[in-house]
């Protein structure tokens, strides 16, 4: 064989393991942080963190049966997060499979088969990816969604929740179905 040959034959081999290792054949979706350890830096069970308002009430809890942190990352992966948003009338609540608690930016992202719904049961929210962004007050998402409600349904692509007024935002495709006959009978004088 000669040099040119050997060259082409490795520089092959380099790329193949190249996109072998690059993540892409997991499936992956989100990108990598960068410097970033594979070593876990810190294991916890039974996680709940508690967010109050500026009165002292609970305004946010969040609990997961397990977590993880890698050396050199501020985030926290989360194993089935659980998340209430108490600071309405009704409270909120959110589950998923997995999730994300980024600790410098003070959001929560939950991924993989999202449910979120309102302790009345007027609404329930389906998705597969959702980030309560603390700081600004939002709850958004560029996946496609589905609100349930007990009149109907509507669907979207791309969605923010002012938790402040409860505005839902459907951003695309938005598509609705309501039957009036489902709409609670309201008593006339």
């Amino acid at each position: 064989m000669n040099r040119l040959g050997i060259g082409i034959g490795f520089l092959l081999l380099v790329v193949a393991s190249l996109i072998w290792y690059d993540g892409s054949f997991k499936g992956v979706t989100e990108p990598r942080e960068t410097n970033v350890s594979d070593t876990v830096d810190s294991y916890f069970v039974n996680v709940k963190s508690h967010d109050f308002d500026e009165t002292g009430e609970l305004a946010v809890s969040l609990k997961s049966d397990h977590a993880q942190r890698f050396l050199g990352s501020t985030v926290i992966q989360l194993d089935q997060p659980h998340l209430k948003y108490f600071a309405q009338k009704i409270p909120w609540y959110g589950r998923s499979d997995a999730g994300q608690y980024d600790t410098d930016k003070e959001t929560v992202t939950m991924q993989d088969n999202v449910v979120l719904y309102r302790a009345d049961d007027q609404a329930r929210l389906t998705t597969q990816i959702l980030t309560y962004k603390k700081q600004q007050g939002l709850i958004e998402t560029p996946d496609r969604v589905t609100i349930t409600f007990p009149e109907g349904d509507t669907k979207g692509r791309g969605m923010t929740i002012h938790l402040d007024t409860e505005l839902i935002e459907l951003h695309n495709d938005v598509e609705s179905y309501y039957d009036p006959a489902k709409a609670p009978q309201k008593n006339k004088p």
